[in-house]
């Protein structure tokens, strides 16, 4: 219990004590004037004053008896007080103890957490390139992201970043992270375009996604038009690209075409130079042919009727024309003899050269003075 108020009971309990006193004084002391007034009168004769002395030591003897019963009863309650107070003096000791123990506890709890780093809420931050996840990342909240942007390439354009795929471009740098985020890159995709004619690459091309390609200079009388599935003819120019893509060129049937009708030509070893590109009714192809008027001799006879039978008697050698066709394939030469001769028992050739490139030009020459080609034909 508190010091204090043992205190202010004691007090109360001597104030209650002297109240009494004073009200057995008061009391009494009427009396006491009663028989000191009747004394002046009659001091030995009467027993006034021998009785109020009586009365009043019976009444001290009742009032101590009660102050002593008081003052034990007071005495007790003191013991219990100072009892009660040695009790809590000694609680109040433990809990100072308590009290100390949780004040150092506290500080080394403080300093504790003074030495370690402040723990935060982390979020995940999930970003995504072209449909598929770039990273994943574990960020602290209010904290900004560092992160290595992808690099822009022939086919993709990196913008940058966006919290969503059509919305605006936001800075890693500033922006913070205050709960799970999906982050998407904003890119331009780029595809190849193929344009294949004669199952050969006819053109090549990178587009932007969503655009559409060029349409590629064909000039070739037997192509009808492109597809992507080899059959269907589409709308190049109509057509936005998603994805890499092949066109098909869808031509008519192949065939044999006259591409350069007959000509004479005098060969020397210079050159000749025919280009077949030029021709209005060339298509690509991997060979032609040449239809070449071949002069071969022939004998020329005189008829004699000897006994009834006729007997061919040759007197010499004509030159017939007859034409003959041979292939040259592209990157090949051919040599003919265009023209030969005999003479008596001699015989020798014009030889006529014929070469092929992948540019498809044409080359002759040769010591032919009079060859003619009828036709060359190619096939497409």
């Amino acid at each position: 219990m508190n010091k204090t108020v043992i205190s202010v009971i004691i007090n109360i309990m001597l104030v209650v004590a002297l109240i009494a006193g004073v009200i057995w004084g008061v009391t009494n002391f009427s009396k006491l004037q009663s028989v000191m007034s009747g004394a002046k009168t009659n001091l030995y004769t009467d027993d006034d004053l021998s009785n109020a002395y009586l009365d009043g030591y019976n009444t001290a003897l009742k009032n101590r008896d009660k102050y002593e019963a008081l003052l034990t009863e007071y005495r007790v309650r003191m013991a219990e007080l100072e009892n009660n107070l040695i009790l809590a003096n000694q609680r109040n000791a433990e809990l100072e103890m308590t009290i100390n123990a949780l004040t150092e506890y506290n500080a080394a709890l403080k300093a504790l957490l003074d030495a370690v780093p402040e723990i935060k809420e982390r979020f995940v931050v999930t970003f995504m390139f072209d449909d598929a996840i770039y990273a994943i990342l574990l960020v602290p909240d209010g904290e900004k992201i560092e992160l290595q942007s992808p690099v822009s390439n022939e086919y993709t354009i990196f913008l940058g970043w966006s919290l969503s795929l059509d919305g605006e471009l936001i800075d890693l740098s500033t922006y913070e992270i205050t709960k799970d985020t999906i982050i998407y890159a904003k890119i331009i995709r780029k595809y190849d375009v193929t344009f294949v004619y004669d199952n050969g690459m006819y053109q090549h091309q990178i587009v932007l996604k969503g655009d559409t390609a060029k349409l590629p200079n064909m000039t070739y009388n037997n192509f009808l038009g492109w597809s992507v599935n080899g059959v269907d003819i589409i709308d190049v120019a109509n057509n936005p690209i998603w994805q890499h893509t092949v066109y098909f060129a869808i031509t008519e049937p192949k065939t044999f075409r006259t591409i350069k009708g007959s000509q004479t030509y005098a060969l020397t070893s210079t050159r000749i130079e025919i280009d077949l590109k030029s021709f209005p009714n060339y298509v690509p192809a991997d060979f032609i042919q040449i239809s070449v008027q071949v002069g071969i001799p022939v004998a020329v006879s005189e008829y004699l009727n000897f006994g009834g039978y006729t007997l061919p008697i040759l007197v010499g050698y004509d030159t017939a024309y007859v034409p003959f066709n041979y292939t040259i394939p592209i990157g090949s030469s051919l040599g003919v003899n265009t023209r030969i001769y005999i003479s008596g028992s001699y015989a020798w050739a014009n030889t006529s050269y014929f070469s092929l490139n992948s540019d498809m030009i044409l080359s002759i020459w040769g010591n032919d003075s009079n060859l003619t080609i009828n036709s060359i034909t190619i096939y497409g």
